[in-house]
């Protein structure tokens, strides 16, 4: 049985704001998402009413509590949560569906909001300006709504903005679908007072990061006689006037709907576009460096093999200049028996060999330094070749299914990287979840994270400063339909040029031409792709860098 005395929801929102959207959705035959009529409130309403965690305050006795109802949500005396809210609109959402559904939707509930308000007194609104309206507004949407004070910062004929000043407590809680809902009501609003093409743009987003949210509303009015003759005409007919708009608005959400689907088919017609340029760039590049590496390979083993009979002279096991120094020392020895045999003084034949035999030893040392650089090389050489051929076959990759368990990799380069962390002075840190699993092969994730890590210890290396540091944060960001993982590597080094941030993923782009390939991003950025996910980086000249990539999370 329900306690009645449990503590209940935080007073922040008034249920009045809702009365409309319920309508809305109640009333709107054929939303997007098929649902309609009842069916459609009571989909919106689910995991909200008589769920225990959401108790409402009763109005008339502050110590008792009860699970919403649907009649709360229609009342204006109960108030609610931000989470409720966040639930709300997060039901809303699927039940309306398609282009900007809570845009839509606050369209009409800003409108109907004024003219079921007070209906035969409001409706002088529409021979004032939109200033006062719109100030008339912001009076109770602060009545109404505890986590905001919307102030008019900016004014001019048929243009002003808005700015929200929601309350520090409640920034974390704000969303791209409550800045629809916000958009919407100004756009109802305007319509009601009578203004025509209203457009509400958001110049300014706390989910972009900025200090709060601000929207730019512009409209086009009609003349003060035109005004009036409305106004009278609502005054001596207000159901025609009220038909006439009702009628209007749901024009406006037809062509809002089908605004989206432009906007949708063309932005899918833009993302096809780029994707077909990639892969044909893909395509090309690989065929060049598929092409170029196999060549390069032959050409290389072939030299390699050559040159191994200079380091195994006749099968003997030595190079050809440490035969030539032992043939020195050799000759060098039978000094003596040339002495004796021959009754030559040993310090003739000393100055007629020594020098000799000094020339033949010394390139005999430059001949063994000389093989083992040209050895060093020709596997280098061979290794890149590699490397190319490798990244020219990753059109070929599939990604993997196993279940991998991205932190204790992470973990293990702790310890085998330990030697360089110690020796550049690094601290290494991981934080954020102890548990990451992602549907993957260990061998790609190995190679994304291991070419990350070492990227920001080279670039340490480079800078002299003490305190430098490399953090791995792992954390799950939960969405509507989906969760994913976000992993971020960042380092506290010289940081990138922010003329090579848009090249440091393309292939063979390097900032270290003696060292690198100039493959190693390119090649995390399309393992992060085989597994559709998303790599963005980060960086600021003296301050560091930070990689940031996106994974599907484990269902």
């Amino acid at each position: 049985m329900s306690d009645p005395h449990a503590k209940p929801m935080q007073k922040v929102v008034c249920c009045k704001n809702w009365v409309q959207l319920l309508d809305y959705i109640e009333n709107t035959p054929n939303l997007p998402s098929g649902l309609s009529g009842r069916d459609a409130v009571e989909k919106v309403l689910e995991g909200l009413v008589d769920n225990p965690e959401f108790r409402i305050q009763d109005p008339d006795n502050p110590d008792l509590a009860y699970p919403v109802k649907e009649e709360h949500l229609r009342n204006a005396r109960y108030w609610h949560s931000i989470e409720f809210t966040l639930k709300l609109f997060e039901n809303s959402l699927k039940v309306i569906d398609g282009y900007r559904p809570l845009f839509q939707a606050g369209i009409t509930a800003g409108y109907r909001m004024f003219e079921a308000g007070q209906p035969k007194h409001l409706q002088f609104l529409r021979l004032l300006s939109p200033k006062t309206t719109l100030n008339f507004a912001g009076f109770i949407n602060r009545k109404l709504n505890k986590t905001k004070a919307p102030k008019r910062i900016e004014w001019k004929k048929g243009f002003t903005k808005i700015k929200l000043n929601v309350k520090p407590e409640f920034k974390s809680h704000v969303s791209r679908h409550v800045c629809d809902w916000n958009a919407g009501i100004y756009t109802g609003i305007g319509k009601y007072t009578g203004a025509h093409d209203v457009r509400v743009i958001e110049t300014e987003c706390l989910t972009k990061g900025e200090e709060d949210c601000v929207f730019e509303i512009r409209w086009n009015y009609f003349s003060a006689i035109r005004r009036f003759l409305i106004f009278c005409h609502s005054i001596v007919d207000p159901d025609y006037i009220k038909g006439r708009d009702l009628d209007n608005l749901a024009l406006n959400d037809l062509v809002i709907r089908q605004e989206g689907i432009i906007e949708q088919r063309t932005d899918e017609l833009k993302k096809a576009q780029t994707k077909l340029i990639e892969t044909e760039k893909r395509t090309l590049e690989h065929r060049i460096t598929g092409g170029f590496a196999h060549e390069m390979r032959n050409a290389l083993a072939g030299a390699q093999l050559e040159f191994k009979a200079t380091l195994n002279y006749k099968d003997q096991g030595k190079p050809c200049g440490q035969i030539l120094k032992d043939s020195a020392t050799s000759l060098l020895k039978n000094i003596s028996l040339i002495h004796e045999k021959y009754s030559v003084p040993r310090e003739e034949i000393a100055a007629l060999v020594l020098p000799e035999l000094k020339i033949i030893a010394e390139i005999g040392d430059h001949l063994s330094g000389v093989h083992s650089g040209v050895s060093s090389d020709l596997n280098r050489g061979l290794s890149i070749t590699k490397q190319i051929r490798d990244y020219a076959r990753m059109s070929e990759l599939k990604p993997g299914d196993a279940e991998v368990d991205i932190v204790p990799m992470l973990r293990d380069y702790e310890q085998r990287y330990n030697q360089d962390f110690e020796r550049i002075g690094i601290k290494y840190s991981i934080m954020g979840l102890d548990e990451a699993i992602v549907n993957a092969d260990e061998i790609h994730m190995n190679s994304i994270f291991s070419n990350l890590v070492l990227n920001a210890k080279d670039a340490l290396e480079e800078q002299g400063a003490e305190g430098k540091a490399i953090s791995v944060r792992a954390q799950r960001v939960d969405e509507v339909e989906t969760s994913r993982l976000e992993i971020m590597v960042e380092d506290n080094g010289p940081g990138i040029p922010e003329e090579n941030l848009n090249e440091i993923f393309e292939p063979f782009f390097s900032t270290k031409p003696t060292s690198g390939t100039g493959l190693g991003l390119g090649i995390v950025k399309r393992l992060v792709q085989l597994y559709g996910g998303k790599i963005e980086v980060e960086s600021k000249a003296g301050e560091g860098t930070r990689f940031s990539m996106t994974l599907p999370y484990r269902i």
